[in-house]
């Protein structure tokens, strides 16, 4: 052995130490490489990786805003198109202008006929009423078909309504005629002259032989003539001038032409009643 292989003949060297000792060596490095390796490996699964095609852009779309298809588009009409359509556009135009006015002309016909329904309605009623006036007829029925039938603008409403109200309280029972004035003129006209005492011979000479004052010229404040000027105003229409004679008489002859002085009113009310409703319509005739 030489001096480079051993420094001390009771020792070996280091090269044929480490000879000797691979195999301890080597066990010693695997095990330190296993300590190695399991300190540097993470102790949390690995994550796996996010396909391309799921990773979300920040300016991502609804579904059902992705999936819409593009509209399409739409060439630029040709100059002969455009024409074509304004003038289909223009003649559809006149076409909904003359339907606009048919319209307007068959609702104003409408509108025409039923105020001329109306009006028809009105002025019937109005001379059922003056005939049953004239005839001495009850005329409940047309006088409440005039309150009905009476526009609420018209023009004469007011005198139309107030024409009505003062017919209204003899509608019932209908107003004496001219001749039943007359006739019912001529039954108190009797038993106004007839004397007080029944049992005087006045009265029997009178019964036997009548005596009267006649005519519209007769002077006196008695019954007798004040009877006869009102005769003779009747005789010629003037029921007015009638009663207005009859004011003068006493009081029993008063009494016993309270009847007919009654039904005369009734009558001059009710006729003047009735030609005020005639001027009122007339001078309305969309009444």
């Amino acid at each position: 052995m030489s001096d480079e292989e051993t420094i001390d003949e009771g020792r070996p060297s280091i090269p044929r130490l480490l000879v000797r000792n691979i195999p301890t060596v080597l066990a010693i490095a695997a095990i330190g490489w296993i300590y190695v390796s399991k300190a540097l490996t993470p102790t949390h699964p690995p994550a796996k990786p996010i396909p391309i095609a799921k990773i979300a852009t920040p300016t991502a779309m609804p579904p059902e805003i992705a999936a819409t298809p593009p509209a399409p588009t739409t060439p630029a009409p040709e100059p002969d198109r455009i024409a074509h359509l304004e003038a289909l556009v223009q003649e559809q135009a006149k076409t909904l202008d003359a339907l606009k006015a048919q319209l307007a002309e068959l609702q104003q016909a409408e509108s025409d006929a039923t105020e001329s329904s109306q009006q028809l309605a009105l002025f019937s009623s109005l001379s059922l009423l003056k005939e049953s006036i004239h005839s001495g007829e009850p005329f409940t029925a047309p006088l409440q078909h005039l309150y009905a039938l009476v526009p609420t603008d018209a023009k004469n409403h007011d005198a139309i309504i107030a024409a009505l109200d003062q017919l209204k309280p003899y509608a019932e029972k209908g107003v004496p005629t001219y001749e039943q004035l007359q006739t019912q003129f001529d039954e108190h006209l009797k038993k106004a002259l007839a004397p007080q005492d029944d049992h005087s011979w006045m009265h029997s000479l009178q019964s036997l032989i009548r005596i009267r004052k006649v005519g519209e010229q007769q002077p006196g404040d008695d019954d007798e003539a004040i009877l006869a000027r009102a005769e003779a105003k009747l005789s010629r229409h003037d029921i007015s001038g009638a009663v207005k004679e009859t004011e003068g008489l006493s009081k029993p002859a008063a009494s016993a032409m309270q009847p007919w002085t009654q039904n005369a009113n009734a009558f001059i009310a009710s006729f003047s009643a009735l030609d005020a409703l005639q001027l009122a319509f007339a001078a309305d005739p969309h009444a």
